[in-house]
């Protein structure tokens, strides 16, 4: 569903985030919902990723549980379990924002070619949420980079 970014590293599953991962007692036991995955590289995937696991969404969004302070705790967690490079951890907060801007236009595409499944995300107030978070993100990209040394 979503188009390819260069360099081609791997195949991203597109949509890694909690609700796309399967769990029993409390375990990981796999991950579904692979109908966002493309070729892209190893970094758009974990930006997304860092991004919904943490997650670096305004608390002021409906859902979000933590603060600032729990995101950061919770992305340099993730960036360290998974063996993230410094230089994959300094270009972190910059990728964020260009994939959530990817996935509003794709979403705004898709809706004003008629999709009803975007049109609903969009008129649900999905695009708008992310263009949110990318300010936010942007707003505090140095605590972000300090908190993933």
């Amino acid at each position: 569903m979503l188009p390819s970014q260069e360099p081609r590293e791997i195949v991203c599953h597109g949509d890694y985030a909690p609700y796309n991962v399967a769990a029993a007692e409390h375990e990981a036991v796999g991950i579904i919902d692979f109908d966002a995955a493309h070729p892209a590289p190893r970094l758009w995937d974990l930006a997304y990723a860092v991004y919904r696991w943490a997650p670096l969404s305004d608390p002021s969004n409906p859902g979000v549980i933590s603060g600032l302070d729990e995101q950061l705790r919770r992305a340099e967690i993730f960036c360290m379990a998974y063996g993230m490079t410094a230089e994959e951890r300094h270009q972190l907060p910059e990728t964020i924002c260009r994939r959530l801007q990817a996935l509003v236009n794709f979403m705004q595409t898709r809706a004003s070619a008629e999709d009803g499944t975007f049109m609903e995300d969009v008129a649900a107030g999905h695009a708008r949420l992310y263009l949110s978070d990318i300010d936010y993100i942007s707003k505090h990209r140095d605590q972000l980079l300090r908190a993933l040394r």
